[in-house]
C-alpha cells in the first residue's frame, strides 16, 4: 500500500514537475500568442493598407487603360472578353453591355471571327505563345474597311498559373496610308534619281563616304557600283585631285554648297569629259546628306566653242565690211560698232563704252536728202524700233564738235525674241559722201546739157523753118517748073527736114521735162474722141502690115481738162510703136476703162516683147532696144520718155509689162478725170 502511495508520490510529483512545464509552456505560448497576435495586428493594418493602396492602382490602372489610345481586351482561356477600355468601345463602335461576357469570336456578328486569328489566339495559353504585330485587314461592319495590329500579353494569377489574355489592338489606318504616301515618295525619288540625266553621288555629311550612286554617272564613267560605295570621296581616283579632295570637304561641310565649272574628268578608258560638278548638303529628317551633281557639259562646251567661232567669223565679217554696221539695243543705245563705222564717223578707235541714244543725236547733226534737219524720232536708231526696219534712208551727218561731214545710206532691222520684243537692231551705213559729190557734178552737167540742148533746138529749128517753107514752095512750082529728078531730090530734103524737125522739137520737150519746164495747155476735152480719132489716123497703117487693129467699146467718159494735143501725141507715139513692132498678121487692141474717177488706157499687142532687164529702160531718153524690127524703124528714141512727161504732168502714171520676147506687150496708163 505503502510502497503504492509512495509511487502515487512519486508520479504526483512527475506529474506535478510536467504541469510545472506545462505551465511554463503556456506562459511561454501566451507570450508568443500575444507577440503573434500584434504581428497579426501589423499584418492586418499592412494588409488594409495594401488594399487601400491596390484599390487606388486599380483606380489608376483603369484610368491609365481607358486612357490608351489602343483598344484592349482582357480574355479568359475560352476567349470570354473579361473587360474592355473605352478605346475599343469608341473605335468599334460598340457598348459594355454587347462586350463583357461574349466570346470574341461573336462580337460584331462575328466579325472577329477570322480562323487565322482564332488559331493564333486559341493557342496562347496552352503554348504561351503570343500573338505578336498580327495584321488584320477587314471589313468591320460598324467601320468599314480597316487595317487592325494585334499583340497580346499572358496575365498571370497565383503560383504562376495562367489566368488570362490582355489583348491590345492597334487601329493603323494613318500609317498605311502615311506608308503608301512615303513609299509613293521613295519610288518617285528612285525614279528621279535613276533616271537623272546628270550624275548623283549621295554622301555623308559627317564623314565623307559615298552612300549611294545613280545609274547615269555609272554609265557615264565607266565604273560599278562597288568602285563608288562606302569609300570617301577623296579616295576615288577619278576624283582625288579635283573638286572632291579632302582640304575642299571642310569648305563644303562649313558652306554647304561648293560648285565648279569646266572640269575635266577621265572615264575609266581614258576619254575625257567636261563637266560641271555642284555639291548641296541638306538634311533628311535627322541625317545631313551632302548630294554632288556632275552634270555632261561635253555637248555644252562644243557648242559654246561652235557658236565662239560662229561670233569670232561674225566679228571678223563686221570688221572687214566696208559698210559701216552699228548695234543698238532696245533702249536705242549704241553698243557696237565696226571699223567701216568708225572711219565713217570719224572715230580713231573703239569704244570702251555703250553710247546712249541721246547722246549719240547730242553729237550729230543731220539733213534728209531735201535739206530738212532731221526730227529727233527720225533718227536711224529711232526709225528702226518704231517701224521695224529702216531702208534706204539717205541722211546728211554733220559731227557737232568737229565739223566732219558725211552723206550715208542707211538699212537695217530689229530682232525680236519670242515674245515679239525687240532686243536688238542692225544698222549698216553706206558712205555715199563720194556719190553725192558725183551726183552735184552730173546734175551740172546735167544742166549744161539740157541748156546746150534747149540753145541747139532753138538755133537748129530757127533755120528750118525757112528751109521747110522753101522746100513747099519749090513743090509748088511756085519758083518755076522741076523736073521729075529734081522732085524726088527735093522730096527727100523735105523728108529729113521733117525727121529733123521732129528730132529737134522732141529735143525741146526732153530739155523742157528733165528742167521742169514742160507746160500743157488744159482745156474741156472729150477724151474718147481723142481715142477714136488716132486709132482712125492709124488704121490705114496697121492694115499695110495685114494687123487686126481693135478698139473695143469705150465706156461713158464725161469731159475732162487736158491738153488734147498733147494727149494725142502719147497715144499717136503707143499705138505707132504697136504698129511698128508687131510682126504681120499680129493684132494690136486699145481698151479703155472709166474705175473710181480714173481712166485707164491699155495698148496690147502680139509683137515682139520686151525683157525683164529692159521693162525698166523704156522710159529713159534715147533708148531703143536691139532688134531686127527697131533697126528696121530706127527713132529718136525719145517717144515714150516724151509720153511718160506728159502723162505725169497730167498728174497720171505710165508703165509697160511684157512675159518676155515673142510674147507682146502691154503700155498701159492711168490718167485722173478732172472735170
Amino acid at each position: 500500500m505503502r510502497l503504492e502511495l509512495v509511487e502515487t508520490a512519486k508520479q504526483l510529483a512527475i506529474f506535478a514537475e510536467e504541469k510545472e512545464k506545462v505551465r511554463l509552456e503556456l506562459i511561454e505560448t501566451a507570450k508568443q500568442l500575444a507577440i503573434f497576435a500584434e504581428e497579426k495586428e501589423k499584418v492586418r493594418l499592412e494588409l488594409a493598407k495594401t488594399a487601400a493602396e491596390l484599390k487606388i492602382v486599380s483606380i489608376q490602372n483603369e484610368l491609365v487603360i481607358n486612357a490608351v489610345k489602343e483598344s484592349l481586351l482582357v480574355l479568359d482561356k475560352n476567349m470570354t472578353v473579361l473587360s474592355a477600355n473605352n478605346s475599343f468601345y469608341s473605335t468599334f463602335k460598340v457598348t459594355e453591355s454587347e462586350t463583357i461576357g461574349k466570346n470574341i469570336f461573336d462580337l460584331g456578328n462575328g466579325q472577329w471571327n477570322i480562323p487565322e486569328l482564332k488559331t493564333l489566339l486559341e493557342a496562347v495559353l496552352p503554348t504561351r505563345k503570343q500573338v505578336s504585330s498580327y495584321l488584320v485587314t477587314h471589313n468591320f461592319e460598324t467601320i468599314g474597311f480597316k487595317p487592325m495590329l494585334l499583340n497580346s500579353a499572358i496575365l498571370f494569377a497565383k503560383e504562376d498559373k495562367v489566368n488570362s489574355i490582355l489583348l491590345t489592338i492597334e487601329d493603323i489606318t494613318e500609317e498605311k496610308q502615311k506608308e503608301g504616301l512615303l513609299t509613293a515618295s521613295e519610288f518617285r525619288y528612285r525614279r528621279l534619281f535613276e533616271s537623272a540625266k546628270d550624275g548623283i553621288l549621295l554622301i555623308d555629311f559627317t564623314t565623307g563616304i559615298i552612300l549611294d550612286v545613280n545609274q547615269f554617272l555609272i554609265d557615264l564613267l565607266g565604273y560599278t557600283k562597288s568602285d563608288f560605295l562606302k569609300k570617301y570621296l577623296w579616295d576615288v581616283g577619278i576624283f582625288k585631285d579635283i573638286v572632291a579632295s579632302k582640304d575642299n570637304f571642310p569648305t563644303l561641310q562649313k558652306m554647304g554648297y561648293i560648285s565648279f565649272e569646266n572640269l575635266s574628268l577621265e572615264t575609266k578608258t581614258g576619254k575625257k569629259i567636261e563637266v560641271e560638278f555642284v555639291s548641296n548638303a541638306y538634311e533628311v529628317g535627322v541625317i545631313r546628306i551632302i548630294q554632288c551633281n556632275i552634270r555632261d557639259i561635253s555637248a555644252r562646251k562644243a557648242v559654246e566653242k561652235k557658236l565662239q567661232e560662229s561670233e569670232n567669223r561674225f566679228h571678223s565679217v563686221l570688221e572687214n565690211m566696208s559698210e559701216g554696221v552699228q548695234i543698238f539695243d532696245a533702249k536705242g543705245d549704241l553698243i557696237y560698232q565696226n571699223s567701216a563705222s568708225l572711219s565713217i564717223y570719224g572715230f580713231e578707235e573703239q569704244m570702251d563704252e555703250r553710247i546712249e541714244c541721246e547722246k549719240l543725236k547730242a553729237t550729230w547733226k543731220a539733213w534728209d536728202e531735201t535739206g530738212n534737219p532731221l526730227a529727233p524720232d527720225e533718227w536711224p536708231m529711232s526709225r528702226i524700233f518704231r517701224n521695224g526696219h529702216i531702208h534706204n534712208q539717205v541722211l546728211r551727218v554733220q559731227r557737232v564738235e568737229t565739223g566732219h561731214e558725211f552723206w550715208a545710206n542707211f538699212n537695217g532691222a530689229t530682232i525680236y525674241d519670242t515674245t515679239g520684243k525687240p532686243v536688238v537692231a542692225f544698222i549698216t551705213i553706206q558712205d555715199i559722201t563720194e556719190l553725192k559729190k558725183n551726183e552735184e557734178r552730173l546734175k551740172e552737167l546735167d544742166k549744161l546739157k539740157d541748156d546746150f540742148l534747149s540753145i541747139t533746138t532753138h538755133e537748129l529749128r530757127t533755120p528750118l523753118v525757112p528751109i521747110k517753107s522753101q522746100i513747099q514752095l519749090l513743090l509748088a512750082g511756085d519758083y518755076g517748073a522741076i523736073n521729075p529728078e529734081q522732085k524726088r531730090a527735093i522730096e527727100m530734103i523735105y523728108r529729113n527736114e521733117e525727121v529733123l524737125n521732129t528730132l529737134t522739137g522732141e529735143t525741146l520737150d526732153i530739155a523742157k521735162i528733165k528742167s521742169n519746164k514742160f507746160k500743157i495747155i488744159l482745156d474741156k476735152v472729150d477724151f474718147g474722141k481723142i481715142i477714136s480719132d488716132v486709132v482712125d489716123d492709124l488704121k490705114i497703117q496697121a492694115e499695110e502690115k495685114q494687123l487686126t487693129l481693135t478698139l473695143l467699146p469705150l465706156p461713158e467718159i464725161p469731159q475732162m481738162m487736158a491738153d488734147k494735143i498733147r494727149l494725142t501725141q502719147v497715144m499717136n507715139n503707143l499705138l505707132d510703136n504697136a504698129i511698128k513692132f508687131t510682126p504681120q498678121n499680129g493684132t494690136v487692141s486699145i481698151e479703155v476703162k472709166n474705175i473710181d474717177n480714173e481712166i485707164t488706157v491699155t495698148v496690147k499687142d502680139t509683137g515682139i516683147g520686151i525683157t525683164s532687164e529692159n521693162i525698166g529702160k523704156l522710159f529713159t531718153p534715147f533708148f531703143q532696144i536691139e532688134s531686127d524690127i527697131s533697126r528696121k524703124y530706127r527713132g529718136t528714141g525719145l517717144g515714150l520718155a516724151i509720153s511718160k512727161g506728159i502723162i505725169e504732168a497730167h498728174q497720171g502714171k505710165i508703165w509697160a509689162q511684157s512675159d518676155g520676147l515673142g510674147k507682146g506687150s502691154s503700155f498701159i496708163f492711168v490718167l485722173p478725170i478732172v472735170e
